[in-house]
C-alpha cells in the first residue's frame, strides 16, 4: 500500500509538473499580454491549472472506479484544492513581493515556490476527499494505439 501511494505521489507530482506550466502559461498571457496585474492575474491561472490537473488526475493518477457523479468530483476536487490555492497564493506573492518585478524570472520562481507549497496539501486531500480509493483499480487504457485495439 505504501509503494502504491509513492506511486500516486509521483503521479501526482508529475501531473502538477504539468499544471505548473499551464498556470505559469495563463499568468504570462495575463500579465504580459494583456497587463493584468500579477496579484489578480494569479487566481485565474490558478483555476485553469486546477481544471487541467484534475482532468488528467482523475484518469491517470487516481484510476478507479467512481462512485460520484463527473460534476460532484469536480466539485469536491475544487473544495479540497482551495486550501492548497490559498497557500499556495500566499506564498506566490510573498516570493513575488521579495524578489520584485525587476528580477526576470519572477513570475516563475514565484509560482514554482506557490505550486510546490500547495502540493502536499493537494495530495493528501485529493487522495482521502475527493479519489477515495473505494472502488478497485481501473486499468488505464488507451484506446486507438494500435490497430488491433477497439
Amino acid at each position: 500500500m505504501a509503494h502504491s501511494k509513492k506511486a500516486q505521489f509521483c503521479r501526482f507530482a508529475a501531473v502538477g509538473a504539468v499544471g505548473f506550466l499551464v498556470d505559469l502559461g495563463v499568468l504570462l498571457v495575463l500579465v504580459r499580454g494583456i497587463g493584468a496585474h500579477p496579484y489578480l492575474a494569479r487566481p485565474i491561472s490558478v483555476l485553469a491549472a486546477m481544471l487541467f490537473t484534475w482532468a488528467v488526475n482523475r484518469t491517470f493518477t487516481f484510476s478507479i472506479e467512481r462512485t460520484t457523479s463527473l460534476m460532484r468530483e469536480l466539485f469536491l476536487y475544487i473544495t479540497v484544492s482551495l486550501g492548497g490555492s490559498i497557500i499556495n497564493y500566499f506564498v506566490y506573492c510573498a516570493v513575488y513581493w521579495i524578489i520584485g518585478v525587476n528580477f526576470p524570472l519572477a513570475l516563475a520562481v514565484s509560482v514554482a515556490a506557490g505550486s510546490l507549497a500547495g502540493l502536499v496539501w493537494n495530495f493528501s486531500a485529493s487522495r482521502r476527499l475527493v479519489f477515495k480509493q473505494g472502488g478497485a483499480p481501473k486499468p488505464i487504457s488507451r484506446p486507438g494505439l494500435f490497430p488491433s485495439d477497439s
